[in-house]
């Protein structure tokens, strides 16, 4: 019996765990990461963070040079974290179980800006008739109204 007994404590004490851990790779590299809206970036990619739930996590990418990137990455559940097969994982299964998640981003490169003269003739337009409009209200806005002045 005590054998039986030294042999149960032994196995719970070398008894293994389950290692979840989510690991974020950008195309380009070097890309700051925030996750699930955290307040400042945690890192930059390529990024390894270690998590305790699985679910979906809201992921954005910024990197200067190129635009920001706001996905969704999805880490379903696997079959040894549900409820009592959890316990016999975490706590009795002496091997280590790797629960390792990847996900590659490609960013977008920011579009240069035109220069003035690659810019069509209707745009051009729109901006003068913009200015245009704009100078006739500051001319309304100086002078006064007649019908103010035809009161008695």
């Amino acid at each position: 019996m005590a054998r039986i007994l030294v042999l149960l404590i032994a196995s719970l004490l070398l008894a293994a765990c389950v290692e979840r851990k989510m690991i974020i790779r950008s195309e380009p590299e070097g890309a700051e990461i925030w996750v699930n809206r955290s307040e400042r970036p945690l890192g930059t990619t390529t990024w390894e963070q270690e998590f305790d739930q699985h679910g979906t996590f809201a992921i954005r990418l910024e990197k200067e040079g190129w635009l920001p990137l706001e996905t969704k990455a999805p880490v379903p559940t696997p079959w040894y974290s549900y409820p009592v097969l959890d316990f016999v994982t975490e706590v009795l299964w002496p091997f280590t179980i790797e629960d390792h998640h990847e996900f590659t981003f490609t960013l977008t490169k920011r579009p240069d800006p035109k220069p003035w003269d690659e810019i069509g003739d209707e745009v051009k337009k729109d901006r003068e008739a913009v200015l245009e409009r704009g100078e006739t209200m500051r001319r309304e806005v100086r002078e006064p109204d007649p019908k103010d002045e035809e009161r008695p």
